[in-house]
């Protein structure tokens, strides 16, 4: 329920000031480095049994979660049918991959491959900034 209350604030925030957004991938950039941090504490609070923390950061994780999907989702809309689709199977493809290795691996490979998918998913965007630019003016 906390999670879902940080999604609703996320997608709303997104939804209210969309427009004022003038550097995307660098919020993008920074949505992403809070979901990374929070998938991290919430780890540490699950081993150090504390429950204040999970939920806290439940809440940020779902603040990130749904502003990162509604700006990808906005992004890939601008670039017609196919962007929807290649965000829709990126973001099932993600889910697939880090679910498999949390299950076998463990969160600390994970995390790691958290931290590779950022820096991957930055360099794209940082690649293609000029196309998202023009696309928003």
């Amino acid at each position: 329920m906390i999670e879902g209350c940080g999604e609703f604030l996320g997608g709303l925030t997104l939804a209210l000031f969309a427009s004022k957004l003038k550097n995307m991938v660098l919020f993008n950039f920074f949505n992403s480095l809070l979901f990374v941090g929070g998938v991290i504490m919430i780890w540490r609070g699950f081993e150090a049994e504390k429950d204040w923390l999970v939920q806290l950061v439940a809440f940020f994780i779902g603040f990130a979660d749904c502003f990162g999907f509604a700006s990808a989702l906005s992004i890939g809309g601008k670039w017609s049918q196919s962007g929807i689709s290649l965000f829709n199977f990126g973001q099932s493809f993600t889910v697939a991959l880090l679910s498999t290795l949390y299950i076998f691996l463990g969160i600390p490979y994970t995390i790691i491959t958290y931290g590779i998918y950022l820096i991957l998913a930055t360099a794209a965007s940082l690649k293609y900034r000029s196309v998202i630019d023009d696309d928003e003016k």
